[in-house]
């Protein structure tokens, strides 16, 4: 697996269990890779999606330092989409980001299941992430 995949899925599976609105995720030959959240939902004024939001974005980092045995750097957009979802939230950067360590680390198997997938096809669809979220382990 490729850090950026892991990046990619520790997003892609954060935004999946905290149900927030996603459309596609992909990793690209280049080494970056991108989620792509529904920006289409009527409902991202509400503070609570935004929070889920700001977990989402800093999840990635999260799952890449596992996998590398380092501490957590956040990329420049991954910080700033985290900070500016935060200010609508009470919570500070790192409050949350010790929550979203937790959390990864409670879904790494799924988390690396979705790598695999994305290092393998270049993309997955939320239906796709379910599906191996849901699979044992190959």
């Amino acid at each position: 697996m490729s850090p950026i995949a892991v990046h990619e899925a520790s997003h892609v599976v954060t935004a999946t269990v905290l149900n927030t609105p996603w459309t596609h995720a992909a990793v690209r030959p280049d080494g970056t890779g991108f989620l792509r959240f529904d920006g289409h939902q009527a409902s991202w004024g509400d503070a609570t999606l935004h929070r889920r939001a700001a977990i989402v974005a800093l999840a990635g980092a999260h799952g890449e330092a596992i996998y590398r045995e380092q501490r957590a750097f956040w990329s420049r957009s991954d910080h700033k989409i985290a900070s500016s979802y935060l200010n609508s939230a009470a919570e500070t950067f790192e409050e949350l980001s010790f929550m979203v360590r937790r959390c990864v680390e409670r879904y790494w198997p799924a988390i690396q299941r979705v790598a695999e997938h994305l290092e393998l096809l270049g993309t997955i669809s939320p239906q796709e992430a379910r599906q191996c979220m849901q699979a044992p382990r190959s």
